[in-house]
């Protein structure tokens, strides 16, 4: 997991995502990207697992710039596994998201390519923000690369 500045923070100081990445290989690959249309502000922003079950993304003024929609009563808590997923899980191990179904632009080799996930190219090899391509399966169940 990294916070992570992108190629926009040039032109806007502490401009951060909060991203999955790999970084033991030659060039530092985003895996998952929760915010990576909308970076925040890194004085005051924060990344919080709510006692409702869930994990927001929240900016310097306080609005809730993102989050896994998931809502659950149990004792939950974070695990990133050596595949890469980052889990939100309750204490008897059941899954309640994981960042292996909102990838950005990246799949990994134990990764499932499904009809609810879609990959979005980024725009360059610096500028994670969402690119024009688009990765997905069609409502006939046939794979389709198109453009925005």
């Amino acid at each position: 997991m990294a916070i992570f500045p992108p190629a926009s923070s040039k032109l806007v100081k502490n401009a951060f995502c909060f991203s999955v990445c790999l970084t033991r290989s030659k060039q530092r690959t985003v895996l998952c990207m929760a915010n990576r249309d909308e970076p925040v502000n890194g004085k005051g922003s924060f990344l919080s697992l709510r006692k409702d079950g869930n994990l927001v993304l929240t900016d310097a003024g306080g609005t809730v710039i993102w989050s896994t929609a998931t809502q659950n009563s149990s004792q939950l808590h974070l695990k990133l596994r050596n595949n890469g997923n980052l889990l939100l899980l309750t204490s008897d191990g059941t899954i309640i998201w994981q960042s292996f179904h909102s990838p950005t632009d990246t799949l990994l080799p134990t990764q499932p390519l499904t009809e609810r996930v879609s990959l979005v190219s980024s725009k360059s090899a610096t500028n994670h923000s969402s690119g024009f391509y688009k990765f997905y399966y069609a409502d006939d169940n046939a794979l389709r690369l198109s453009k925005k």
